[in-house]
């Protein structure tokens, strides 16, 4: 109530290994195919840099709506050393909900909510989704506005247009 006394942090939600293994799984996908291609560059196998490393939460909103919250975790795949271009790296927009704000249920099997749009398609939201903090209720249905880029990572030129709201 006075932003002096404070609970103890803890954590409430987080990839696991079934993020991981489905993480491997995705990016395999993509890699052979079988999914539209990412606007990422793509090293020679042996590159010492093109290593597996671990889905994270790159972050997480939610908002009340009826009766409970709705929550939209950005889970972050990667393979590749960071700050590199040897890197496949995106983001895919989740759903979970919580009827308390600390106990957290995953919906839709883990399947995107909102995820990158193929390679070439003039989308912005060719890499990295930012969820949006809330939904516009319009009627009966829900809007999400969210953040999309186009490229991750470091080693390209400036581009102002670069990323927008999706």
């Amino acid at each position: 109530a006075d932003f002096r006394e404070r609970s103890e942090p803890r954590l409430i939600f987080r990839t696991d290994e079934e993020d991981n293994r489905r993480g491997h799984e995705v990016i395999e996908q993509y890699l052979s195919g079988l999914m539209p291609a990412l606007d990422t560059d793509i090293p020679a196998a042996d590159d010492p840099d093109w290593t597996w490393e671990e889905m994270r939460v790159y972050n997480h909103g939610a908002f009340p709506y009826e009766g409970m919250y709705i929550g939209m975790p950005a889970v972050y795949f990667r393979r590749g050393k960071r700050y590199t271009r040897c890197i496949i790296c995106f983001t895919e927009i989740q759903l979970i909900c919580s009827k308390d704000l600390t106990t957290w249920q995953r919906l839709g099997d883990r399947q995107p909510f909102i995820s990158p749009s193929p390679a070439g398609s003039g989308a912005y939201d060719l890499s990295k989704n930012l969820p949006p903090s809330n939904a516009v209720v319009r009627g009966d249905e829900l809007w999400f506005y969210y953040t999309g880029f186009k490229y991750q990572g470091s080693g390209r030129a400036f581009d102002p247009d670069r990323s927008a709201i999706c």
